[in-house]
């Protein structure tokens, strides 16, 4: 008799506990129709080809493939893969439904993703995902970026399970940053930005190690200065800001800086109480498709668990399936998580 099990990584609940996860849905879906999102569903495996053209970092190393046992037999490639996110999905269906959308398109999407990941607590291999993003045609302002930490801040609140952080930060400052340090090439770059992005969970020394070791060979003084910048800590959002019009010289840096500083009034102009975001250097994002502000959002209490509202925006994803310049900025919440 074979035994009744459940894979690991997978959250299955018994039905009181099903309602109250339902619940939490319902005040999410309720807050996303509020800020005028629209709702989307797309299929819960892609062809691999478009799922895989712009990820990187780690996500792209634990995608589960879909393949036939025929297919299988006859050693071919796997056709399809399951979604590790709903961002990559989404930047598809714009494209394929571009010329029957109305632009900036608001959607949210509820769904399940896949990633094959150590399964450990808070971390899930299926789980569920809680989507907004807006995209534009041509262009979309940063006014958008600030909408979304004041989303996070109306879903959290009426959820009501205790005090939290959206941490913020610009893809740009880093890039910059790295730039006059004379690390100027895209993918050497975006190598360094992923370790940084590792920092809370790995540890300074760890980074340090990784970045001076035989993959990246930074040197000391070079390691030191970016681990100095990304720890920065400020008593204020105003310090935090003069830290950076200190560091004037860099273009990339400085229109970083300006988006940020953008954000941060008109997060003050809507109302979202400055004890409930921060600038935070140190926040990267592990994806290859964020291009400039960027979120992840911290229970207060349970910093443990890691972010379980994060995102950022986005200027090039859907390049690959469309030649209309298709920006955009979202946030995703960790539902299983949570």
């Amino acid at each position: 008799m074979i035994k009744p099990r459940t894979p690991p990584g997978v959250m299955e609940l018994l039905p009181r506990d099903q309602i109250a996860f339902q619940r939490m849905l319902d005040v999410i879906r309720r807050n996303f129709e509020r800020f005028g999102f629209l709702p989307v569903e797309t299929p819960v495996f892609e062809l691999s080809d478009v799922l895989l053209t712009k990820t990187g970092g780690e996500t792209e190393r634990q995608v589960y493939f879909v393949q036939s046992t025929g297919s299988l037999e006859q050693g071919g490639q796997p056709e399809l893969a399951l979604r590790f996110d709903l961002t990559v999905p989404l930047a598809r269906y714009v494209a394929e439904h571009e010329h029957d959308l109305a632009f900036p398109f608001r959607r949210y999407q509820m769904q399940r993703v896949y990633r094959g990941e150590r399964a450990q607590r808070g971390r899930f291999r299926e789980f569920y995902q809680c989507d907004i993003d807006v995209i534009g045609k041509d262009s979309l302002s940063v006014r958008y970026d600030a909408e979304m930490p004041a989303v996070i801040y109306a879903v959290f609140s009426e959820l009501g399970i205790g005090p939290f952080t959206v941490h913020l930060n610009n893809r740009k400052l880093l890039r910059g940053f790295f730039e006059g340090l004379g690390i100027s090439d895209g993918d050497r770059q975006m190598a360094v930005l992923r370790e940084v992005d590792k920092l809370d969970k790995r540890g300074a020394e760890h980074v340090r190690a990784t970045l001076q070791g035989e993959g990246f060979g930074l040197s000391e003084a070079t390691t030191d200065q970016i681990l100095a910048f990304v720890q920065l800590r400020s008593t204020s959002h105003a310090d935090a800001l003069a830290r950076l019009d200190a560091m004037s010289g860099n273009e990339t840096l400085a229109q970083g800086a300006a988006e940020l500083r953008e954000v941060i009034e008109l997060l003050r102009a809507n109302g979202v109480p400055e004890k409930n975001y921060s600038i935070n250097f140190s926040i990267a994002r592990g994806l290859d498709y964020y291009t400039g502000t960027v979120y992840e959002t911290i229970l207060d209490d349970y910093p443990q668990i890691g972010s379980i509202c994060s995102g950022g925006r986005y200027e090039n994803l859907a390049s690959h399936y469309s030649k209309s310049h298709l920006p955009g900025v979202g946030i995703s919440i960790g539902a299983t998580r949570l």
